[in-house]
């Protein structure tokens, strides 16, 4: 039997099930995040600022996260893959965070370590959940 483009076929279009999964981790990744955020004004490393967000997230539900978190402050901010360091996330810098909680879309947001408040993007999840229940493209 032939198998090319099986699997794509098979996420060309989202059922209720996984909606409602994306939905539910986009969520808890939000909220973890919100939730922590006061904690910046510690002056965490980025390595202790990402295992906190880790944990949270576990702790709202999450059973784990698709990849390691990203923390990346100051001049870390434009690093994509940056790894989480021993870098003093201070005050004044811009703090960059990629997430991805097992079965949810990535969510990226940028905070700034004072006193404003989380800007948070689920930065796929429209775009995933319109392409995916309108079978319009393939989804990660």
């Amino acid at each position: 039997m032939a198998t090319s483009g099986l699997i794509e076929q098979l996420r060309l279009v989202k059922d209720p099930g996984e909606v409602a999964r994306i939905r539910s981790a986009c969520a808890i990744a939000d909220r973890a995040l919100t939730h922590i955020r006061p904690q910046l004004g510690d002056q965490p490393t980025e390595a202790e600022f990402a295992a906190l967000l880790d944990a949270t997230m576990r702790d709202m539900g999450a059973a784990d996260v698709s990849f390691e978190t990203i923390v990346a402050s100051g001049p870390n901010g434009a690093k994509p893959h940056h790894t989480p360091s021993d870098r003093t996330i201070v005050d004044g810098d811009l703090v960059a965070v990629l997430n991805d909680v097992v079965d949810g879309g990535d969510q990226i947001g940028k905070c700034p370590a004072g006193g404003e408040d989380v800007v948070l993007a689920n930065r796929h999840l429209d775009r995933d959940l319109r392409a995916g229940l309108h079978g319009s493209g393939p989804q990660a």
